[in-house]
């Protein structure tokens, strides 16, 4: 029996360094995914298991740190200089902490993000029902979930909106919302401890109404949501390394019958008259008139730079007509904020001089760097732009 205690020892010791370091390159993968969201996870860790399991808090801690350290010294050479949005643009509000509506997409600033960044009022009910259960009993571990919830959600809100202005907080999270994965955690442990809590909760037909409740309140989610921009076998251009796409273009200008008259409506059923129509369905150009370049872009990876775009109306013998140089979405988007597959519309306009010799014959489109008036590389372009014809 003597004899086999070294073996057990060093049967353990093996065990543990095993599971050490598959939980070092569980943080590592973590802290690659989202290197800053993985921090505040490690921060709500270190809480929990120094708050309530002391003993096995030291191995766990110090595999999280060394997964961190190592994720940030493979992912920080590549972080350096993308371009974060204003985190105090990004507060969420109280009613959609509790908003039915389920969106998708990129984030927007202000109260009508096109996000879903709801609690759900299943697990804020069933969290009440719980906290009016518990009423504060003898163990502690209800508090911390609580206070998570309640600390998150704060902190989301314009009440908590001083925090995202501290020095440095602004490289720790692209958006503050992403922090609601703590808070519906929170909200998830309570609503769960009820039933640990009282007994008559797990009888029927109490427990099936609670199990129903959560399923009633997300059913909705279920329906598949569309991306409804047609999206080409091939882009028009690639720009940069295989960086931004031009995925489609427009050439259209005002409609008539969306201006004149009293009224924006027409027909037996109402219809609304589109603002504008296709380039090809109006009356030939003339000096004076205006018409627009409606474009659809895509980043394929995020640019680290604000580059601006350039948009050349040119005759048939390249001589310029009139131009357009600005910022994506009159600097509502600059790229830097462009996520990899995200879809960016833009629309340009021209108004053709009253001089002009001749018809447009292309417009030439493209990036550059403001800066150093260096353009984006085109493939296929040696001058880095698209050629566009009017038509």
């Amino acid at each position: 029996m003597v004899s086999g205690q070294p073996i057990r020892h060093s049967s353990l010791v093996i065990r543990r360094f095993a599971a050490f370091v598959i939980a070092l390159g569980f943080w590592a993968a973590l802290g690659l995914s989202h290197l800053s969201l993985s921090v505040w996870a490690y921060l709500f860790m270190l809480a929990m298991l120094l708050g309530f399991h002391r003993p096995q808090a030291l191995m766990s801690l110090l595999a999280g740190a060394g997964g961190l350290l190592l994720a940030t010294l493979l992912a920080l050479p590549k972080a350096s200089g993308i371009a974060t949005a204003n985190l105090g643009d990004h507060l969420v509000y109280p009613a959609q902490l509790v908003s039915p509506f389920w969106g998708f997409g990129v984030s927007q600033a202000g109260w009508n993000d096109g996000l879903s960044l709801s609690l759900g009022l299943a697990a804020i009910g069933l969290s009440i029902l719980t906290f009016s259960i518990w009423r504060g009993g003898p163990d502690r571990r209800p508090w911390f979930f609580v206070s998570v919830a309640v600390f998150v959600s704060l902190a989301l809100m314009p009440v908590g909106g001083w925090l995202w202005k501290l020095p440095g907080f602004n490289r720790l999270l692209t958006y503050p919302w992403q922090l609601l994965g703590f808070a519906a955690l929170g909200l998830a442990v309570m609503s769960g401890v009820g039933f640990w809590l009282e007994d008559r909760l797990k009888q029927l037909p109490l427990y099936a109404a609670i199990l129903i409740a959560p399923i009633l309140a997300v059913y909705p989610h279920l329906e598949p949501q569309y991306i409804t921009t047609p999206i080409p076998v091939e882009p028009e251009a690639i720009y940069g390394d295989n960086q931004l796409l031009l995925l489609a273009h427009q050439f259209i200008t005002d409609n008539p019958e969306a201006t004149t008259g009293p009224s924006a409506l027409t027909g037996t059923n109402l219809h609304p008259v589109e603002p504008y129509i296709p380039l090809t369905d109006a009356a030939p150009l003339s000096p004076g008139d205006t018409f627009y370049l409606q474009v659809t872009w895509q980043a394929v990876s995020q640019p680290t730079l604000n580059y601006k775009i350039f948009a050349h109306l040119v005759d048939a013998d390249g001589q310029l007509i009139a131009q357009v140089d600005a910022q994506p979405q009159q600097g509502e988007r600059p790229t830097a904020t462009w996520l990899p597959g995200e879809l960016i519309k833009d629309r340009y306009a021209f108004t053709l001089p009253a001089d002009a010799p001749t018809t447009p014959a292309q417009v030439w489109l493209g990036f550059y760097n403001e800066d150093t008036l260096t353009r984006l590389p085109v493939i296929g372009d040696d001058e880095g732009r698209a050629m566009l014809n009017v038509k």
